[in-house]
């Protein structure tokens, strides 16, 4: 098998894929060599991406399902707002699976390994990927295996995860609004935390419904699915079954995952920092930025798909503060919704906001909770 490649991808997922079909569709990279190395088959559902988009994408065959409202409920709070220009979309992993492997099948110059990475290494002008079989090198090696886990333990930057357990219910009675996604109903006990549900209808009888905490400690499988039966009993659901089931933990941490680059080797995905510090929403900075990775091979720049400095900060003060105190999530995501509209906050977490309008975002919630966050930040205080 050939061991040279213009550019290597490890790791099969959201990024890696994303990142594959730009090349395919580009014909600057109609000549080059390209490698995808996945450890297992991408043939069944573990994933739903979601991502709020002013225009369609160039995977539009994969979003099932679009929303033009989204709702936000807090305690004594209920807003359902239009989004427009944006539209809440769904991708379900396994039919986006399905459309990567026949649009990479098509292409003469990509080649798709079945196989466990092992190790990624720099060398002297190329890097190196080590598989049970295999040695491949690249100039160009994009790696979307989280390898490094010094995140977790890193005291600089605090690490609050966002884990989730989800059912996909089909209901007797009609219930559900399939027009509206429930971004986060944070209408029940918190117990401590920061603790919403998040709802996903997809016709008035089915809904993925998801039991989501911002934490730092994962829950046991019970208490996920107690919590989803509860909500399911409170919103009027008496009879249903459960069609599909899903669970994940996604890291959100200001931790700068670009230092463990090389000059051969960029990580990209959740191993190089991608999920929003702030939400965990991953799949709409993939987007982007594997957008921005072409742009910068095509005309020969380094490649830099840093947060933006500001952006980085104010996701570094919100995570400072659940980290400290992880029950005000409830709070600040209330005030957020309730002085600011919909489109205004997906502009400011997509980081296309003026400065001024960032102000008025960071202020509409508690001012003195961001002012301590701020001043222990600038100065050590407690």
């Amino acid at each position: 098998m050939k061991t040279t490649y213009d550019y290597i991808i490890t790791g099969g997922g959201a990024a890696g894929l994303l990142l594959a079909l730009r090349f395919a569709e580009e014909d600057y990279f109609i000549n080059k060599s390209i490698l995808i190395i996945e450890q297992s088959s991408k043939n069944q559902n573990d994933h739903t991406w979601c991502f709020w988009s002013k225009e369609e994408t160039f995977i539009q065959d994969c979003v099932s399902k679009q929303w033009p409202s989204v709702q936000f409920k807090g305690i004594g709070f209920d807003k359902t707002e239009k989004t427009n220009p944006y539209t809440y979309n769904k991708v379900r992993s396994v039919d986006f699976y399905a459309f990567a492997q026949k649009q990479l099948g098509q292409a003469k110059n990509i080649t798709w390994l079945q196989s466990t990475v092992d190790r990624i290494e720099q060398s002297t002008a190329v890097a190196k990927v080590y598989t049970s079989e295999w040695i491949f090198e690249s100039k160009h090696i994009f790696n979307s295996i989280p390898f490094n886990k010094d995140y977790v333990a890193d005291p600089t930057f605090p690490l609050i995860n966002q884990h989730f357990v989800g059912w996909f219910v089909k209901t007797k009675q009609n219930i559900f609004n399939p027009s509206v996604a429930t971004f986060m109903d944070f209408d029940i006990p918190q117990n401590g935390n920061t603790r919403f549900m998040y709802v996903l209808p997809t016709s008035e009888n089915t809904a993925l419904v998801e039991y989501t905490l911002f934490s730092k400690e994962v829950l046991d499988k019970e208490t996920y699915e107690q919590a989803i039966q509860a909500y399911l009993g409170k919103i009027g659901v008496q009879e249903y079954e459960i069609e599909e089931k899903e669970a994940g933990c996604i890291p959100m941490t200001c931790y700068p995952f670009w230092q463990h680059n090389s000059e051969n080797i960029h990580h990209i995905g959740v191993a190089g920092g991608w999920a929003k510090p702030s939400t965990g929403y991953t799949f709409r900075n993939s987007l982007v930025k594997t957008e921005t990775i072409v742009s910068q091979l095509k005309s020969q720049t380094k490649i830099n798909t840093k947060q933006k400095r500001q952006f980085w900060f104010y996701d570094l003060l919100l995570l400072d503060i659940l980290h400290r105190t992880n029950d005000k999530g409830q709070l600040l995501f209330t005030e957020m919704f309730k002085h600011n509209s919909v489109t205004d906050i997906f502009r400011f977490l997509d980081e296309e906001s003026s400065f001024w309008q960032n102000m008025k975002t960071i202020w509409s919630m508690p001012k003195a909770i961001f002012i301590q966050a701020l001043l222990r930040r600038i100065f050590g205080r407690n």
